[in-house]
């Protein structure tokens, strides 16, 4: 287990360098090399409902947050907040910019494109 461990952190680490491997890549060789080593059963993996739940929610909203990007949502809801605090004191703007910020992050996936 600790060898399957070390050769995930190596690809994690140095994916990038070694022929463009994603972390999804090096996630899939991983629960491959438990399920071939035994370390872990199927049945196990599909034990785990609370992981499954988040996964699936988690890669519906990074989608939804991608699309929107795509679609310009995003760069018009940015433009049209900074012209909305443009006028403002700085502390009165600061503090409704966190506000968005915050929000925004809680009730959407937010991904850096």
């Amino acid at each position: 287990m600790i060898g399957i461990f070390m050769i995930l952190l190596c690809l994690w680490m140095f994916g990038d360098r070694l022929g463009n491997i994603s972390s999804v890549t090096t996630a899939l060789v991983g629960i491959a090399l438990l399920i071939i080593t035994k370390i872990l059963s199927w049945s196990e993996i599909l034990n785990e409902h609370k992981a499954w739940n988040i996964l699936i929610w988690f890669s519906i909203l990074l989608t939804m947050a991608t699309y929107l990007n795509q679609f310009g949502l995003i760069p018009w809801v940015s433009q049209s907040m900074g012209n909305f605090v443009v006028e403002m004191p700085w502390q009165q703007g600061f503090i409704i910019l966190c506000l968005v910020y915050f929000y925004s992050n809680y009730f959407f996936a937010s991904k850096a494109v």
